[in-house]
């Protein structure tokens, strides 16, 4: 059973399992001090626009002004929020399942984005409408169906980039063409 609106783990917890939270109605997650784990695809809500997380926790973190969980190790986002986004510069990588299921309308790359991972932007083919990846050299795109979200969408690049880009894994996905 899904709770509705507002998620508040409970402070003992420490292990979220991947897709426990898979669809459901929820737009604000509040993430406990003791959380060190969670796993893949944990937060596929549609409609998530606010996290916040526990001070003291070791693990995740947000960014003011971003709906987002870092995994403040590596980079990671764990998960984005709907809407449109522009990724903070403390994520380097884009997560497994990061925008799973989530309404995303666009996002925004900095240029230090080194890998977006599987299934990172697989939501409505009809809401993804535009990437824009500032960076000169296209990010590792590790795993399959990353794009399917591009399907109907525009994945824009640095002009000098058009080619690399053309040439790389970037286009060979679900979707998506270079504007």
């Amino acid at each position: 059973d899904c709770p509705e609106n507002t998620l508040r783990l409970p402070d003992q917890l420490e292990h979220i399992e991947s897709l426990a939270f898979y669809d459901c109605a929820i737009t604000s997650v509040y993430i406990p001090a003791r959380l060190s784990k969670i796993e893949y695809g944990a937060f596929c809500m549609k409609n998530l626009n606010s996290i916040t997380v526990e001070s003291g926790n070791p693990t995740y973190t947000t960014v003011e002004g971003f709906t987002g969980l870092i995994e403040k190790d590596t980079g990671t986002l764990i998960v984005g929020g709907a809407g449109s986004a522009v990724v903070p510069e403390s994520v380097t990588i884009i997560g497994t399942h990061a925008y799973y299921n989530i309404n995303l309308s666009s996002i925004d790359l900095h240029e230090n984005i080194s890998t977006v991972r599987k299934l990172a932007f697989y939501t409505n083919a009809n809401c993804l409408s535009k990437i824009t990846c500032r960076s000169t050299t296209p990010p590792v795109l590790d795993g399959e169906m990353i794009f399917l979200a591009t399907k109907y969408g525009r994945i824009l690049v640095p002009e000098e980039a058009i080619e690399t880009y053309r040439n790389s894994d970037w286009l060979s996905t679900e979707g998506g063409y270079l504007g």
